[in-house]
């Protein structure tokens, strides 16, 4: 079996189907790879939806677990996966018609331990044009995203098993980057296609303000523990300095941008426990490749400067501004 894909689910009903739906449009056939969906505590009609796809599909397989997080649910995935490749994917998002094709011919007589695609962000549905670019394949990658998402590779499983990798489960974000980095302590043998093979869509919430709240706070927490770790990396001089850098700051600028918009009580406590590890007020790494956050997908003027206020959210003034747009549109 070629590929195995792993989709961590928890509470998916909305999007599950179409992501679903993609995996099975590949054009090879059903022994060539097997769908493994590992449900983390779904209470919503994830089950019914999982339930008629095993039903249907020889190659569809369900797990289901106490809510445990996504990290959890990954390594749930990887255990029982049996494909040559593994493929994570997220239970929102969708990936290209044929994909699997076009990695057999890449992977085809190579020992590749991952390949690395391209992939394109998009906000809830993809319009008809973009619908239009993604069926004749001309669709081009607007996010970087990939460099800190596991979704945007496949890798070997046998590498994976030999070297003792999975998902840091005391994460609940920023699980997927710390794995990829330390990853790269094994050396793998990589190879990048420079073509859209997945579609990551920005899901927005539909939860209460409460609720909201409380998983940005937790996300943050997540964040805060693994910037700790890459800072301990970066500066013990451990693995890709470059890669490293760019893991601490795509992951520091979105800290202090939901930092800048909590209320002032909160805000002052996050921003003290990022200084306590010393990454506020820092310098730019040196080695940072990044020229962008990629935390909006606008691209007229606004998103222009938006973008250029969080790639200095790391100075006092960078933070400041975006304190006082979060405290203008509060007020409106």
């Amino acid at each position: 079996m070629f590929i195995s894909f792993i989709v961590p689910v928890y509470n998916g009903e909305v999007y599950l189907a179409e992501c679903l739906d993609s995996l099975f449009r590949q054009g090879v056939p059903e022994e060539t790879y097997e769908v493994i969906v590992v449900d983390d505590g779904s209470t919503d009609g994830t089950r019914d939806i999982l339930a008629s796809y095993s039903a249907a599909k020889s190659n569809f397989w369900f797990f289901t677990q106490d809510h445990r997080g996504v990290s959890a649910a990954r390594n749930l995935g990887l255990r029982e996966a049996q494909g040559d490749y593994v493929w994570f994917v997220d239970a929102d998002d969708f990936i290209q018609d044929n994909a699997i094709d076009e990695l057999m011919k890449i992977t085809d007589n190579r020992k590749i331990d991952r390949v690395i695609f391209d992939a394109y962000q998009f906000t809830e549905e993809l319009t008809t044009e973009e619908m239009e670019k993604k069926a004749s394949g001309r669709i081009c990658t607007n996010s970087g995203s990939g460099a800190v998402a596991v979704w945007a590779s496949i890798f070997r499983r046998l590498f994976l098993i030999e070297h003792g990798k999975a998902f840091n489960e005391g994460l609940s974000m920023a699980e997927d980057t710390l794995f990829l980095y330390e990853l790269q302590f094994a050396r793998p043998e990589q190879f990048c296609f420079h073509k859209v093979l997945y579609f990551w869509r920005r899901n927005p919430t539909s939860t209460t303000m409460s609720e909201t709240k409380i998983t940005q706070l937790s996300s943050m927490e997540s964040r805060l523990r693994f910037m700790t770790q890459m800072k301990e990396y970066y500066q013990n001089r451990k693995g890709d300095l470059a890669q490293c850098a760019d893991y601490l700051m795509s992951n520091l600028w979105p800290y202090l941008m939901n930092t800048a918009g909590l209320d002032r009580k909160s805000s002052r406590e996050a921003l003290r426990r990022v200084k306590e590890i010393g990454l506020f007020p820092i310098r730019r790494p040196p080695e940072c490749t990044l020229r962008k956050t990629y935390m909006s997908t606008r691209t007229d003027l606004f998103g222009k400067v938006f973008d250029f206020i969080g790639t200095h959210l790391h100075r006092r003034w960078g933070f400041a501004v975006m304190r006082l747009y979060n405290l203008i549109k509060r007020s409106r």
